[in-house]
């Protein structure tokens, strides 16, 4: 008896793009319904230490809500694409896998990054181009491409999303949204698995010379925009208030507390590392004194 190939015809050149939006959306099911429809405020002062800054007290309405709106829009923004370079990632990462079991997890890991992707974009009306210049988004995007399955699990799952638990936490402590909330309490909880396991397969005695020289050469550039603290609360009162003197933007991170801010996001990556016992990259780091803020002086130049 001869064989029979089941043959499944699908018209592949006649999907519309409607046809697989519609799709997608079964997929993801119910979209995000915002229950805050300005930007400015889904935070409030507090949530960007703005509430002692004199540049912001001393602004009118318009200015102050011009300040938040910034802010907002760079958080979410920067949420945003991280969670596109997250399906990147984990769509790589699912040919990297050693096993089956670990290809799976990062096909399920995935799926999470498309939800977050979508989640978020409900509360954003348009995204602009400001990605292309951001130094973080872009650093992540190289080390995407370019890392190997050993670096990427420490440096994107071991650290990133282990500091973005930290992050989305205290986007969630002070968010005025519930709906908003709602979505960044979902992603925290993912964030926790996709960093849990990173802490499973990752091994600093597997390492190789290269991977090792690699992963301290990335995270050297990482730190260092780590250590400049609050420059984007900075940026945004200066679209607002005008260009502002070398002064007042010293000022400005004295009172936003912005080293002491950068202080503690090193202390809990230093944390991250020591959990991942990966005792020899801390050493490596320390020998550039990345652990360490810089001092205002250093962060505004001219």
């Amino acid at each position: 008896m001869k064989s029979q190939n089941l043959i499944v015809d699908v018209e592949v050149n006649s999907t519309s793009s409607t046809d697989l939006t519609n799709l997608l959306k079964r997929k993801l099911g119910e979209k995000t319904i915002p229950d805050i429809s300005e930007l400015s405020d889904l935070w409030g002062a507090d949530s960007f230490d703005l509430q002692t800054v004199d540049l912001f007290k001393e602004a009118t309405l318009s200015e102050k809500k011009m300040i938040l709106e910034d802010c907002a829009r760079t958080r979410l923004e920067e949420a945003y694409h991280i969670e596109k370079s997250g399906m990147a990632f984990t769509s790589k990462m699912t040919l990297l896998a050693d096993t089956l079991d670990e290809r799976k997890l990062y096909c399920q890991f995935s799926a999470d990054e498309a939800n977050h992707l979508e989640a978020i974009s409900a509360f954003l009306p348009n995204i602009s181009d400001n990605y292309k210049t951001n130094p973080f988004i872009q650093l992540l995007g190289d080390i995407i491409s370019t890392g190997s399955r050993r670096p990427l699990i420490f440096i994107i799952q071991v650290l990133l999303e282990g500091w973005g638990i930290d992050h989305y936490q205290g986007m969630f402590n002070t968010c005025h949204s519930i709906a908003l909330g709602e979505v960044l309490s979902k992603i925290i909880k993912d964030e926790a698995g996709h960093h849990g396991s990173g802490l499973m397969l990752f091994d600093e005695k597997e390492m190789t010379p290269t991977e090792h020289k690699y992963v301290v050469d990335t995270l050297r550039i990482f730190f260092q925009m780590v250590q400049v603290g609050s420059v984007g609360t900075l940026d945004s009162i200066e679209k607002a208030r005008g260009d502002l003197s070398r002064s007042q933007k010293i000022g400005v991170l004295h009172q936003i507390e912005s080293q002491e801010n950068a202080n503690r996001k090193l202390k809990v990556l230093k944390k991250l590392m020591h959990k991942a016992e990966s005792n020899r990259i801390i050493e490596e780091l320390e020998k550039y004194n990345c652990f360490s803020a810089f001092d205002y002086q250093t962060v505004v130049q001219g």
